[in-house]
């Protein structure tokens, strides 16, 4: 067992090292040699990469009294125990794994981006694209020990052929707007309007950006060359906001500030699909407002009581009330005394709030202040698989949404065939 031990722990220090560890210990990068010969003290992975090892062992020389049929469920309780997220994205990273996709990612030369890009090939999550500078991706690779292996590295600054046909497209898309060809040449460079272009043009499956720009310049150049899907207006996004092991659904917090009543309808059924196909999740809803059931008058409360009538005429499945306080959605005790007989039997699972401001302040708040685990933002609304990470997101949040991401164009492609 001691042997079973020492070597696990040879093999995860010859792995990439996760950004919690490098930040622990104030670190740019950490790679096997002489001053890194086993996993540092803080490195969550050795919980269930030594243990499932040992018990192996164990199992196997007749020592265990209670000997583990399943390593594999082993090691994903173990994951569980750590991140609470984990159980919940774990199927979806299985369903990545069943079927992987291109996933383009702009503004590549960033060692998060290569670092995720090494985890999701490594893993067989998905097949990456890298949009940038290919000098200075090469050379952020080579600094922090990354291989490129198995990745597609695409400069469009330079990419002769393809870019002059991507171009052509964008001035033709464009051309009601006053766009010349002349300025299509010079857009198709930047990075986030070329991978929207491959997505478009079926050069790759879906577009993960936004790590180093800011939202605006991500969201854009998909607004302007994809269309929106069909049967809806507007795009929105949900976070998945898991607190003491229990996810909410979070909507909107990315992108619209002040949506009628019936964009909030919209919103809403979005994050109930959301919460109910990619996630398999129970929609509990509840519209959230400063009043609770008529308790305050006001523009927000009656806007958003129109927006429950919408959504209750359009989903007459999915239990749902509002307008309520956002105490009132989640305890149960108070739902039941402020609201007796209604709708909600439990707490509410997805929050629907009135506007930007509240939502984007709600699921940060619980991320810096309650320690919530966050997933997101989940992009919906468009015809193509396109997804704006956090500019502070770490190597594991850009695994998570690149599985996403691939389980979201796996499904696209199976409604097309």
């Amino acid at each position: 067992m001691k042997i079973a031990a020492a070597q696990a722990l040879a093999a995860l220090a010859r792995e990439p090292v996760p950004d919690s560890v490098l930040q622990a210990y104030d670190l740019d990068q950490l790679s096997f040699g002489p001053d890194y010969l086993i996993p540092k003290p803080f490195d969550p992975r050795v919980l269930w990469t030594v243990a499932p090892a040992v018990a192996e062992a164990a199992v196997a020389e007749g020592l265990a009294r209670h000997p583990i049929a399943d390593f594999e469920t082993y090691r994903e309780e173990l994951h569980t125990r750590f991140s609470a997220s984990h159980a919940l994205l774990h199927s979806i990273t299985t369903q990545a794994r069943a079927q992987p996709k291109r996933v383009a990612y702009p503004h590549a030369d960033d060692a998060r981006i290569i670092r995720a890009a090494r985890r999701v090939t490594d893993e067989g999550i998905a097949s990456p694209i890298l949009l940038g500078d290919t000098s200075q991706i090469e050379s952020v690779a080579d600094a922090t020990g990354i291989s490129l292996v198995g990745m597609e590295v695409v400069d469009p600054s330079v990419d002769g052929s393809e870019r002059e046909r991507y171009a052509r497209i964008l001035e033709e898309l464009r051309r009601d707007r006053g766009m010349t060809i002349e300025e299509a040449y010079l857009q198709v460079t930047d990075p986030n309007m070329y991978a929207c272009l491959m997505v478009r043009e079926g050069a790759a499956d879906a577009v993960l950006g936004g790590l180093t720009t800011f939202y605006p310049e991500t969201i854009r150049p998909a607004l302007q060359v994809l269309k929106v899907a069909e049967g809806r207006s507007i795009v929105s996004s949900v976070y998945v906001v898991v607190v003491k092991g229990q996810p909410y659904f979070f909507t909107d917090c990315a992108v619209n500030i002040q949506p009628t009543a019936a964009q909030l309808t919209e919103i809403a059924l979005a994050a109930t699909d959301a919460a109910e196909k990619m996630f398999h999740r129970e929609s509990r809803v509840a519209f959230i407002s400063y009043s609770d059931f008529g308790s305050a008058k006001g523009e927000e409360p009656a806007r958003v009581r129109e927006a429950v009538e919408m959504f209750r005429k359009a989903r007459p499945d999915v239990p749902v009330d509002g307008e309520m306080q956002a105490d009132t959605a989640v305890v149960e005790e108070l739902l039941a005394r402020r609201r007796p007989g209604g709708p909600l039997k439990r707490a509410a699972s997805v929050l629907v709030f009135p506007n930007l401001t509240a939502a984007n302040a709600s699921y940060k708040l619980l991320n810096r202040l309650g320690d919530a685990e966050v997933i997101g933002p989940i992009l919906s609304g468009l015809s193509a698989t396109v997804h704006v990470l956090q500019r502070d997101a770490s190597v594991s949040d850009v695994v998570n949404m690149t599985a996403i991401a691939v389980a979201e164009a796996q499904r696209r492609h199976k409604s097309r065939t």
